[in-house]
């Protein structure tokens, strides 16, 4: 993977041969996923270990508390999409998955926080150009956003570039042409001098400009210390293929990832910024978490609705989405800053961890 930013000549590559492995990760389409899964639901339902409605959606739950445990009974009404009938299912535990705007969170009356960035990602696939060394992602930060080209297969590659709602929705409607000069010109551009609008001011110019020579020079020495025929080439973007995709941008977290029979997972509890790639991970983690808990508490023979129960879940992966999520937000202020003397120093931060190899292998894992 390679970091790198318009305003200044700092970069970070990170390589799978620092940990001694194979790749530093995957990516898989979304459809892939999916129908991974629904594949797999389909197999469980022929043999009758599942009850699978397909499509349908929730219209309400209808909860009845207790004041002490077990928690009272749930009823989730669901309508079929294709008839219009209606269905009722007393559940022992309910789990929203249902993505960003939960409804089950809503009728529940969990409560979140955030905010929005007054961003919108365009997604999309690309054509790259002919035997193009498509192992690399590519991630530059732009002025209104980062702009990030992830490897899929052969010589195609998918775009996320958050922007502002605008740019956003004239590059949905650009020509194919076009729309390739735009991407290959913000990813291939010279970068400019983080510096270059504070020149006119005496003595604070100078020294900024001073500063700027050191980290351009300690950036250039670090690229002549690659190895000669390691360092990744940017392959040039040929064409598009697909729709073009654009959603706004938000960070929320829900109070809490649990209520007496219910749980909340993946974008269902919390969301962030794409720039970091993170939010299907924590997802897999949240998920991954719960069915933990889960196969625990039948095993101990609990109830697997019960509040006592599920605080396991919601103890460990909270506070640790949080975590993660702050650390993730600072980078993304640090990285979206304008003003001169903040690219200066997000510059020197980069060339500082690309020069030390502890701290860069810290970064890796």
């Amino acid at each position: 993977m390679h970091v790198f930013d318009s305003r200044g000549t700092g970069f970070m590559r990170f390589d799978s041969k620092l940990t001694r492995s194979s790749e530093l990760g995957h990516v898989v389409e979304h459809k892939t996923v999916q129908s991974s899964l629904f594949e797999r639901m389909e197999q469980l339902s022929k043999e009758n270990a599942l009850d699978l409605r397909c499509p349908a959606e929730l219209v309400n739950i209808d909860f009845s508390p207790t004041i002490k445990e077990p928690a009272g009974p749930m009823k989730a009404t669901l309508k079929d999409k294709e008839n219009g009938s209606l269905f009722e299912a007393n559940v022992r535990l309910l789990v929203g998955a249902d993505g960003k705007g939960s409804k089950v969170q809503r009728l529940r009356g969990i409560s979140n926080w955030g905010w929005g960035y007054g961003q919108r990602a365009v997604v999309t696939i690309v054509k790259l150009s002919p035997n193009s060394n498509n192992e690399t992602a590519w991630q530059r930060f732009l002025p209104n956003g980062p702009l990030a080209m992830i490897p899929l297969w052969d010589d195609y590659a998918s775009i996320v570039w958050s922007t502002t709602p605008e740019e956003a929705e004239l590059m949905k409607r650009m020509t194919e042409n076009d729309l390739c000069q735009k991407l290959n010109s913000a990813l291939q551009s010279q970068p400019i001098s983080p510096t270059s609008a504070l020149r006119n001011i005496p003595l604070l110019g100078t020294v900024l400009d001073e500063a700027t020579g050191v980290v351009n020079g300690l950036t250039s020495l670090i690229a002549m210390n690659e190895n000669e025929g390691e360092a990744p080439i940017l392959p040039e973007i040929t064409g598009t293929v697909g729709p073009r995709l654009g959603f706004d941008l938000s960070l929320s977290q829900s109070r809490t990832y649990v209520a007496p029979r219910l749980a909340l997972v993946g974008d269902a509890a919390h969301s962030l910024h794409p720039m970091s790639g993170q939010g299907l991970n924590m997802g897999l983690a949240d998920v991954d978490c719960l069915a933990r808990v889960i196969v625990e508490g039948a095993n101990a023979g609990a109830d697997l609705g019960s509040l006592r129960l599920l605080e396991t879940y919601n103890r460990e992966r909270h506070p640790r989405n949080l975590s993660l999520m702050g650390g993730l937000e600072i980078l993304n202020r640090m990285f979206t800053a304008r003003d001169g003397p903040s690219a200066l120093v997000r510059n020197a931060g980069m060339a500082m961890i690309e020069s030390a190899g502890p701290v860069k292998k810290s970064y890796h894992k």
